[in-house]
């Protein structure tokens, strides 16, 4: 259970780094 907890974790924090690297891309592409 313990393992299956820190792959969860693990995978929110993968999935908030790409959110923010989207995020960065689109306003990057909004300025141009």
């Amino acid at each position: 259970a313990a393992d299956l907890h820190v792959v969860a974790m693990r995978c929110r924090s993968l999935q908030s780094r790409v959110r923010l690297e989207i995020r960065a891309c689109l306003v990057t592409a909004a300025r141009t």
